[in-house]
């Protein structure tokens, strides 16, 4: 019979645990900060509040920020299509821009708006509550509540560093 002390010795026997443990403590022992203890120390608050609530992590936790993720990239991937159109439509000299390039943008922009709403709507069912939950509306707020956050950082950087602000999205410097 495999006890939970067994569990946790195996699972320290697989290199990458290994390897996560060890660097772990060994910045840990030496005074130095790292995003493992971040990480770690985010893990064992969520695992024990689900402990407290008993809950299954692996379960409910991971459905959860795997829809949340998957509503994000949905929205992500609509909005880069109405990018495309834009820039399309900007740079028609410069670009080989017809009208079949533009009407894939539209058509892909539309579709995609159309997944994510659905998706939105029946968010319910892909977390497995019931529809009148928080969740259902506080897990998505976190996509639009990181979206303005992302909108007010790039406001705070145009006003306080435009240089830094003009190099977003050229790719890195062109120096080198």
């Amino acid at each position: 019979m495999i006890t939970g002390n067994t569990k946790v010795i195996a699972v320290l026997h697989t290199y990458p645990a290994r390897a996560y443990f060890f660097r772990f403590f060994n910045s840990y022992l030496h005074g130095k900060r790292s995003h493992y203890q971040a990480q770690t120390a985010i893990a064992v608050v969520l695992i024990g509040v689900f402990a407290i609530l008993g809950k299954d992590p692996v379960l409910s936790l991971f459905a959860w920020l795997t829809n949340v993720g998957a509503l994000g990239v949905i929205f992500l991937m609509a909005l880069t299509s109405v990018a495309v159109f834009v820039y399309l439509r900007r740079h028609s000299d410069v670009t080989e821009a017809t009208l079949s390039h533009e009407a894939a943008a539209v058509v892909s922009s539309i579709a995609l708006f159309v997944v994510f709403v659905l998706a939105l709507t029946n968010f319910d069912a892909l977390v497995g509550t019931t529809p009148g939950d928080p969740l259902n509306w506080v897990l998505p707020g976190l996509i639009v509540a990181a979206a303005l956050i992302g909108l007010v950082y790039g406001l705070v950087l145009k006003r306080t560093r435009p240089d830094v602000y003009a190099m977003v999205g050229r790719g890195g410097d062109d120096s080198a």
